[in-house]
């Protein structure tokens, strides 16, 4: 797992932050976080539900 130079920035001032599960051990983007886990699926994201990050 890995964070960007710019995700924590971005998620700061924009409010928002794109989340990877590739797995990989450095981001591919500045702005993303990269995750060790299975990937969100579409039906599981609802509206005012919580996404927790350990």
């Amino acid at each position: 797992s890995d964070v960007g130079w710019e995700a924590l920035n971005t998620l700061k001032e924009l409010g928002h932050c794109t989340l990877s599960f590739k797995g990989l051990d450095t981001v591919e983007r500045p702005g993303i976080i990269e995750l060790v886990g299975e990937p969100i699926k579409a039906e599981q994201l609802l509206v005012g539900g919580t996404i927790e990050i350990e």
